[in-house]
């Protein structure tokens, strides 16, 4: 090919002059800042090269451990104030500020978080909590579904995930009319792959339970664990509350319950082993709280306890399970528990509490800390530690 008298010049200089702006905007988002406010009169095209990429590949833009989250107004007149609330800031608006990029309509908010980190997070504008618009991972709360963003660091759990080629459980649908409740209380029923009434299995009591279905996809978790030998077979309840806070915070009808007809109708119907060893009770958050109490209360049906982001301490004289496992001898119990770092202080810091009392007093144990919040994301994607400690073959 012969490139011809001057016009063959200034083509090639034009594409050298091109190739090297665009490496100049890309490199990273504080280039292209720069770039912005030294060339305004360029500021458009930049605003518009950089948002079509920014469209293509996601948000937020994730650099090392910085994130930078982006909005771009693409209204007429100026937005409302904005700003971001997430795990990283407890959910406090008005608290973390965007920025607007002059020249521009691009809004922007730089943080640093751990390179592991799974966040979940919303923008607010004005008094509206929006998603991010360009960010396609969302994951599903009790308030409906939230963008997350996932550090370079954080590796998905694929054991929620369902396996078209592996054996699958079977879930069930019953319920049971209680004296003791005076109402009719639905459950669901998780049986392994392998169900056979000739064997006997361990059983796991899971508060929140239609959540654990719906949200965290525990039939999945267990189906795949059971699948690869981690965990036995196992038989698993699923309960939802009615009244939360009241069953999870100390209404002990709610207890009495589980212990004196829901556990013998499912003992009864299903062959489950009758040991406390092999009678498990899990929840996250104030499902935690209830899965330490019946443990604490009737050690002799619940042996092994899950709580994920459990609330080990309220000062009502009644549920201050910290104090009682400070102050009280030993039972026969087993536990692991699990905190985000990015929960409330006062949360990590009773649950670091819990575990060295936990420690102090002998309990068998395994604690676990993440880098993510209070969220089905943290906790759907971690419970498989506490089945392999306390269920694992």
């Amino acid at each position: 090919m012969r490139w011809y008298g001057l016009q063959g010049i200034l083509c090639i200089v034009a594409l050298l002059i091109t190739v090297q702006m665009q490496a100049e905007t890309w490199k990273d988002f504080n280039e292209f800042k720069i770039n912005v406010v030294l060339n305004p009169e360029k500021a458009s095209d930049y605003e518009r090269e950089f948002m079509d990429k920014l469209k293509k590949e996601g948000t937020p833009l994730i650099e090392g451990n910085r994130v930078t989250f982006i909005y771009e107004n693409k209204s007429s007149v100026d937005t409302l104030p904005m700003s971001i609330v997430g795990d990283f800031n407890e959910w406090k608006e008005e608290y973390d500020w965007f920025i607007k990029l002059p020249s521009t309509k691009i809004l922007y908010k730089t943080f640093e978080f751990p390179i592991d980190a799974r966040l979940d997070y919303q923008f607010v504008i004005g008094n509206e909590w929006i998603l991010d618009p360009y960010n396609p991972n969302t994951i599903m709360s009790g308030f409906g579904p939230k963008p997350e963003v996932n550090m370079p660091g954080y590796i998905e759990a694929n054991e929620i995930e369902f396996d078209p080629n592996i054996p699958h459980g079977q879930i069930i649908a019953d319920s049971i009319y209680s004296e003791i409740l005076d109402e009719t209380r639905a459950f669901k029923i998780y049986t392994p792959a392998s169900f056979n009434y000739n064997h006997k299995y361990p059983s796991l009591y899971v508060h929140d339970g239609y959540e654990f279905i719906s949200i965290a996809r525990l039939e999945n978790v267990l189906d795949n664990m059971i699948y690869q030998r981690r965990i036995q077979p196992l038989i698993a309840i699923f309960i939802p509350p009615i009244d939360r806070f009241e069953e999870y915070f100390g209404e002990k009808k709610y207890a009495e319950f589980i212990i004196e007809e829901l556990i013998p109708y499912i003992d009864e119907k299903y062959p489950t082993i009758d040991n406390q060893d092999k009678r498990c009770t899990a929840g996250i958050s104030a499902g935690g709280t209830i899965s330490i109490a019946l443990g604490w209360n009737f050690p002799e049906v619940f042996g092994c306890i899950i709580s994920q982001s459990g609330v080990v301490y309220i000062d009502d004289g009644y549920n201050n399970y910290l104090k009682y496992f400070i102050e009280q001898p030993r039972k026969n119990l087993r536990l692991y528990v699990d905190v985000g770092t990015f929960e409330w202080p006062w949360m990590v810091e009773t649950n670091r509490l819990f575990k060295s009392v936990l420690d102090e007093k002998n309990y068998p144990n395994s604690y676990m800390e993440f880098n993510e919040g209070h969220s089905w994301g943290n906790w759907r994607s971690h419970i498989k530690y506490g089945l392999e400690y306390l269920l694992g073959n």
